[in-house]
């Protein structure tokens, strides 16, 4: 089959979680057979990228939409006059829409597949048992979430009350997405649920679930010379869930580690800290911010036991996958813990107050062998449930 990848943001490289979920897709359409090519939109002119993306022979075709911060600001502006979320209004185009034609006309391709909602208002009028929609998560159910934490700034209130602007519109549009569709897919089935009770079972039915995949890269690494005392934060720190996780365990966990372990060390992995935000970050005691790293796989492996104390956020957890395909164990919240479909002790633990992360850390901290037993059992779990063959029977 000929297959378009529609894209919001161009994907390569794959160094943040909706990329590699959408690179590892390809890939896999690609080796069964299907002939794929991409229309993206992107912010600036990725020349390098772009030929590096060439290069991995995913693609027969790439084109490019180059769209800039001002007309963003323009379309948002539009947007408070209509009920289209904010988020697709960005990328509503007139010359998106015609590159889709244009490329239609001359492959006349068999499926449409939107990474993310984003793009989707752009190929409208091609009929909807040719469009895929990998939705990835339940988008009004991660603003329901942030709605309801308390909030005490005018800043907060005010954010909270976009928030719900944003929320209202995503419900309407998320149904029409899943209407207009052939298939739409999502990586938890704890999203698929909140749809059925949103929008009922037989339109619900068009959803399926195709959770995350693990990197048989990381699957097949081996790294002996383990940090001891080492905990391990990932995530892109200008995405707010990921801010206000490392944010609560800073307060709320960090000094009581400092104080039972001397040798202790939090180390955070991801671009875009916000100095206004973790104040004196570089004076901060055991806390090590690496940033964005190069050799991501050999760093990561390094350290005893990863964290996800997520607050907010929905669907599956990248950084969950990756510790954890390494042999790493995590300690997660129950909010992180539940759209992944494990068990407690398949290498990894809920804790949800600090008191519960001091005690499960201890676990690994205080029993080397309890911590090895552990890395065990995290690869094994990822090997068992979330090899690539596995999970992308949902798109074909």
């Amino acid at each position: 089959m000929k297959v378009l990848i529609l894209c919001s943001k161009f994907p390569f490289p794959p160094n943040y979680g909706g990329a590699k979920r959408l690179i590892s897709i390809c890939k896999y359409l690609k080796e069964q057979g299907h002939q794929l090519d991409m229309l993206s939109f992107a912010d600036n002119r990725p020349y390098d990228e772009l030929n590096k993306l060439k290069n991995e022979n995913i693609f027969n075709n790439i084109e490019l939409v180059h769209i800039n911060f001002f007309q963003k600001i323009i379309r948002v502006l539009i947007a408070l006059y209509s009920k289209t979320p904010f988020q697709v209004s960005i990328f509503s185009s007139k010359e998106f829409k015609k590159k889709i034609a244009k490329m239609h006309e001359n492959e006349d391709y068999n499926i449409f597949l939107h990474h993310l909602i984003t793009t989707f208002d752009n190929s409208l009028f091609i009929p909807c048992e040719k469009v895929v929609v990998e939705m990835t998560d339940a988008i009004s159910l991660n603003y329901s979430r942030e709605i309801q934490k308390k909030s005490s700034s005018i800043y907060s209130i005010f954010l909270k009350f976009i928030y719900y602007l944003e929320y209202k519109r995503l419900i309407q549009y998320e149904k029409k997405v899943i209407e207009n569709s052939k298939k739409t897919i999502l990586v938890s089935n704890i999203d698929k649920k909140y749809f059925r009770e949103l929008i009922g079972d037989e339109l619900s039915s068009k959803i399926k679930v195709a959770s995350l995949v693990a990197d048989e890269d990381f699957l097949s690494f081996e790294k002996n010379d383990i940090i001891p005392y080492s905990l391990v934060f990932v995530g892109k720190l200008d995405y707010q869930p990921n801010e206000d996780a490392l944010r609560w365990f800073l307060d709320n966990v960090h000094k009581k580690l400092i104080n039972k372990y001397p040798g202790y060390q939090l180390n955070v992995i991801g671009s875009g800290l916000n100095k206004k935000v973790f104040n004196n970050f570089d004076s901060l005691s055991n806390f090590v911010y690496l940033g964005k790293i190069d050799k991501f796989k050999e760093t990561l492996s390094r350290f005893s036991v990863s964290i996800a104390p997520m607050q907010s956020g929905a669907g599956m957890q990248t950084k969950i996958l990756d510790s954890m395909s390494l042999g790493i164990p995590v300690i997660s919240s129950e909010l992180a813990f539940l759209p992944m479909n494990l068990e407690v002790g398949d290498g990894i633990s809920i804790a949800n107050s600090p008191d519960e992360y001091v005690s499960e850390i201890s676990k690994y901290f205080d029993n080397p062998d309890y911590l090895k037993i552990s890395k065990k059992l995290a690869r094994d779990s990822m090997n068992d449930k979330f090899k690539t063959e596995k999970v992308f029977q949902a798109y074909l």
